[in-house]
């Protein structure tokens, strides 16, 4: 009984320092959008094009290893969106 509740409140710490993360985030973009008068807008842009393009040479990356069968394939893009915090609740394998 132990044991569960202290895996539960383990479930719970990591869900409220993963949420005060993403808070903090938007928070500190608030920020900046509230000063975007005198942000660079073209190196702003570039980065985040920059950012995409890279992810994208990453997924082909992925696709192109032909070790990997099509699930796996799946498996590492949903670990590389995790790893720039776009997570979702599909890659619950386990």
């Amino acid at each position: 009984m132990f044991a569960i509740c202290d895996l539960a409140h383990q479930e719970y710490e990591s869900f409220r320092l993963k949420k005060e993360e993403d808070m903090l985030a938007q928070a500190l973009g608030w920020m900046l959008l509230s000063h975007k008068k005198t942000l660079d807008k073209t190196a702003l842009t570039d980065r985040v094009k920059s950012d995409a393009e890279k992810f994208l040479v990453d997924i082909v990356a992925i696709l192109n290893r032909e070790e990997l069968n099509d699930f796996h394939c799946v498996d590492k893009i949903i670990e590389r969106l995790e790893k720039i915090g776009l997570n979702t609740s599909r890659h619950d394998f386990g």
